[in-house]
């Protein structure tokens, strides 16, 4: 599944994606870490019902437009009990979208039934470990016990962190020598994920700031934690290839 979804994520504007399967709830996703919570599995369900609904009155429904302002949803049927949703920006192309989830639905129901049938096989048992048998006239070996000589050593005092003062967000966004870098780091990760990434951004640079000073020395830490967030390898090296030259 996890190919069919990423060969969708390559249209333009299209943020990713997730599989529901009715008896497994979300199969795979490759949506942006921060979109994926419990309730892509609530969302799911519901639009599973939807489709299970329309066919119940006999109505042919097998795929439906969602738009807001910050995004497009389209969500097909795979089969009767699977369904995608793909979540785009604004102006991402959905009759483009339609047509490769179209042609990708035949793979996609091999994969949904082999998903199935993998969370079907039963699970193999630990294998045990038998002692070895003593003959019967044969006491076990005892060992005396070792008395140290030497007194148990104090535990480490661990050394309390001096408390990060609170840094404006805001101020380190727009003003100072970071304001750029920082500014060019966001914009990659927009092209990356999509709307959220001025979320993401914010986020993962309080995340950041609280972990050491807020310097250029440090903008690598804060491209690492950027990069977990996009979730797909080839836009992860996109992105820490446009902001190399600005985090040196």
């Amino acid at each position: 599944m996890e190919e069919q979804l990423q060969e969708i994520k390559t249209l333009p504007n299209i943020m990713g994606s997730f599989i529901y399967i009715e008896e497994l709830g979300i199969a795979a996703t490759d949506l942006p870490r921060v979109m994926r919570s419990k309730d892509l599995e609530t969302i799911g369900r519901s639009i599973h019902r939807i489709f299970a609904l329309n066919q119940q009155s006999g109505v042919d429904v097998v795929s439906i437009d969602i738009d807001y302002d910050e995004a497009r949803i389209f969500t097909k049927q795979i089969d009767s009990g699977s369904t995608i949703l793909i979540i785009g920006e604004p102006s991402a192309n959905m009759a483009l979208v339609k047509m490769t989830s179209s042609m990708l639905t035949a793979e996609l129901q091999v994969a949904v039934e082999s998903a199935r049938l993998a969370s079907t096989l039963p699970v193999a048992a630990p294998s045990q470990i038998e002692e070895p048998l003593l003959p019967q006239d044969q006491e076990p070996l005892t060992l005396p016990s070792e008395v140290s000589d030497t007194e148990p050593s104090a535990p480490a005092a661990e050394s309390a962190a001096p408390a990060n003062l609170a840094i404006d967000l805001e101020a380190l966004l727009t003003t100072g020598e970071l304001a750029e870098p920082l500014a060019k780091m966001q914009d990659a990760l927009a092209r990356a994920i999509g709307p959220f990434a001025k979320i993401i951004m914010r986020e993962n640079l309080e995340k950041w700031t609280k972990g050491g000073a807020a310097n250029r020395e440090r903008l690598s830490d804060l491209a690492d934690l950027l990069a977990v967030e996009i979730g797909n390898s080839k836009l992860e090296i996109q992105f820490r290839s446009e902001i190399r030259p600005f985090i040196a």
